[in-house]
């Protein structure tokens, strides 16, 4: 048989709680854990525990999803408050070479250049190059979709906080995240 693992609210907890909820801020992904598991969402964001392996896995993974964000950052960087166009991607794309130094630039802060030639270093640089190019193809052809549809794809801001503030019971809720790019 299953047994329910319940959690006891106490002073500590409601005050962890009370300090995301009108300090730092819930973020959407705060917000999906416990919406998915609430259970789950009070051991990450309450008791700030969090499984050994699964550090492990979101480690690689958020290294590899930096390394490809840095570089989407880095080519996008001149085009705030301009228009981009399926030929601005496309001689992106061509320029493997340019790619490869962006991710390789993100990826030296973690990793001696030797060690990025090799193994699993190697086979990370390879993902994050990939995946850049990846991201750039489906880019292409969602901007050709939206011209296609007379609309033309215009980039607002590059990294950017959000904040917003909500009154729940007589108390301000702030919902805040970072946003990749509008």
């Amino acid at each position: 048989t299953e047994t329910e693992i319940t959690i006891q609210k106490n002073e500590n907890s409601l005050r962890k709680l009370e300090e995301i909820l009108t300090d730092s801020g819930l973020s959407p992904s705060a917000l999906n854990s416990f919406i998915n598991c609430s259970l789950q969402y009070y051991f990450r964001y309450i008791a700030g525990l969090r499984e050994e392996e699964e550090m492990e896995e979101n480690m690689e993974a958020a290294t590899i999803g930096s390394a490809v964000h840095h570089a989407l950052e880095k080519i996008y960087a001149d085009k705030v408050d301009k228009v981009v166009n399926a030929d601005f991607v496309e001689t992106q794309l061509k320029d493997k070479q340019r790619i490869e130094e962006l991710v390789r630039e993100y990826l030296s802060k973690r990793f001696d250049r030797e060690s990025l030639s090799t193994g699993k270093n190697l086979l990370l640089f390879k993902v994050c190059v990939k995946l850049t190019e990846e991201f750039l193809k489906h880019e292409m052809r969602n901007i050709q979709q939206l011209n296609d549809s007379g609309v033309d794809l215009k980039i607002e801001m590059l990294e950017g906080k959000l904040e917003h503030s909500i009154s729940i019971n007589g108390k301000e809720i702030k919902i805040a995240g970072r946003v990749d790019r509008i």
